[in-house]
């Protein structure tokens, strides 16, 4: 499998902020990072498009004339031919996709019945965004996509209405079991106006942590996933990116790559937190000493980093 060295910068909203609105200019890691470059993912049929939040893929179809003698029939089957191929193929991609650590779509449609179903409901609605053309090989030609995160996309079909791995239950089922969290998210919201808990603000100091955020893949290489995790040496989870995931809206950190540019000024940057990584045989980032005392900082501030994240670079 390819692999790509790795490392990326929280990006954050800071116009979601009162206190960053007041600033007239930042020379943070999370302003310089706007110069960075998109992350494609390519593939022998295909691409990852990690910025864009997409996947996409190309399918070809012989233009039979020997078969339909009228032109126009012949281009509308292998319009039709070119459709399935480039179906399969985007199906091909997103099976290898990682979701988090070592499991992949793969692994969730062969044992989940339900989750299959949505996988096949995102192909079927790929969208034709280049085509039917006949390429310079004379061939009938189209590409197709379907999103990561957005809508109905891939994200939402491996983890909405927390489904899980064996669960073949009716929709009716899941449908009760949303009403009951749904329920349950309303009776907490109601506690804690009663008890007047508001949200603090961010702090200064929280949100110059946060902007100078930078982690680093030390051994150079990773396989992307859908869903990012962070964990210390023992198993325990500093930093879950399937928590920025919001699938009513589809919105979800870009991830982005890093350029020269980029890199000189986060080194020259006395202010920059890097946060040192490797990837593990289960595939979850890890944290060092290090670096796990500056995620439990930011665990311990008063600002949902995830909320407020617009991008992750890697490269």
């Amino acid at each position: 499998m390819k692999h790509v060295s790795l490392l990326f910068v929280v990006l954050i909203a800071l116009g979601q902020s009162g206190l960053a609105q007041k600033k007239s200019k930042s020379t943070s890691i999370s302003s310089m990072a706007e110069s960075a470059d998109p992350f494609i993912e390519e593939k022998s049929n295909g691409s990852i498009n990690w910025t864009d939040q997409y996947i996409e893929a190309k399918g070809e179809s012989v233009i039979d004339t020997a078969r339909y003698k009228n032109p126009s029939q012949a281009n509308a089957m292998a319009s039709r031919g070119a459709v399935v191929v480039a179906q399969r193929n985007l199906l091909e991609i997103v099976e290898g996709v990682h979701i988090q650590g070592e499991t992949t779509v793969r692994d969730m449609i062969v044992e989940s019945d339900v989750i299959r179903a949505r996988v096949d409901g995102v192909l079927k609605n790929a969208q034709v965004v280049n085509g039917p053309a006949v390429n310079q090989f004379g061939l009938m030609e189209v590409t197709m996509r379907v999103p990561l995160y957005e809508g109905a996309g891939l994200a939402s079909a491996v983890i909405e209405k927390k489904a899980k791995k064996g669960d073949d239950d009716s929709d009716d089922d899941e449908g009760e079991e949303d009403a009951e969290e749904e329920a349950m998210e309303e009776d907490e919201s109601n506690d804690r106006k009663k008890k007047g808990d508001k949200k603090k603000g961010p702090s200064e100091e929280d949100l110059e942590l946060l902007e100078n955020l930078v982690f680093e893949v030390t051994d150079g290489k990773i396989d992307p996933s859908l869903f990012p995790k962070i964990t210390d040496i023992d198993g325990n989870t500093l930093l879950n990116l399937m928590d920025a995931y919001d699938s009513k809206n589809g919105r979800f950190p870009r991830i982005v790559r890093k350029n020269k540019d980029l890199i000189d000024q986060i080194k020259d940057n006395p202010k920059a937190k890097v946060v040192e990584l490797i990837q593990d045989e289960g595939g979850n980032l890890v944290a060092d000493g290090k670096g796990r005392e500056i995620l439990e900082r930011v665990k311990n501030t008063t600002v949902d980093i995830l909320g407020m994240a617009k991008s992750i670079i890697l490269f």
